[in-house]
């Protein structure tokens, strides 16, 4: 079921297209949306929209990695580590992304995972290289909310305990703003507790 609500006057207007996948069996939707606006010379407008529907995974653990689809980093900010032989630990599969140290706001990663319905414990991997002083902001999207947290991973790796809606719809997201020391992208743990 597609459903659309335009709002605003002038410059203003907006359109929100939503979609109800329920019952779209997994696989890749593609729409073309065309906007009009009479009057204007660059009339009519064209955009792409992809859904994808996910299908839910029967296991009671979800990794998401900084290599995976559900991983999203905001562009031209995050690095990968070049020297990370020098530490015990080189990351889930082998790599992470770092902020290089650098707290600007609006630099954030997400992990995304697909997850039957339930109540799951989230924690960073415990081969990701945390050391004693970094600290940075999670924000977690799970069941109906949203949750910040304040987080020392080299003391605790545990996120928390929380509530996830089936599919795609909670995330995981590290902030650089506010943070100190290294911020270090590697992947989040979903482990299921109601099994």
């Amino acid at each position: 079921m597609i459903e659309t609500l335009k709002t605003g006057h002038g410059n203003r207007q907006q359109l929100k297209i939503l979609v109800n996948p329920m019952g779209l069996p997994p696989g890749n939707y593609e729409a073309i949306i065309e906007v009009e606006c009479k009057g204007i010379d660059n009339s009519p407008q064209t955009m792409t929209i992809n859904l994808v529907v996910a299908e839910i995974p029967e296991t009671s653990i979800a990794v998401v990695d900084d290599q995976d689809e559900g991983f999203y980093a905001t562009p031209y900010f995050w690095v990968g580590h070049k020297f990370h032989s020098w530490w015990d630990k080189k990351g889930y599969g082998g790599f992470y992304l770092t902020n290089g140290g650098r707290a600007d706001e609006g630099e954030f990663v997400r992990f995304t995972p697909v997850l039957r319905e339930g109540k799951y414990k989230v924690s960073f991997s415990d081969q990701t290289p945390f050391k004693a002083g970094d600290r940075f902001i999670v924000h977690i999207k799970h069941k109906r909310r949203r949750t910040v947290k304040v987080m020392e991973p080299f003391y605790s790796l545990e996120i928390g305990t929380f509530e996830f809606s089936e599919g795609n719809e909670g995330f995981v997201e590290i902030w650089a703003g506010g943070s100190q020391g290294n911020v270090l992208a590697d992947a989040v743990i979903f482990q299921r507790e109601d099994d």
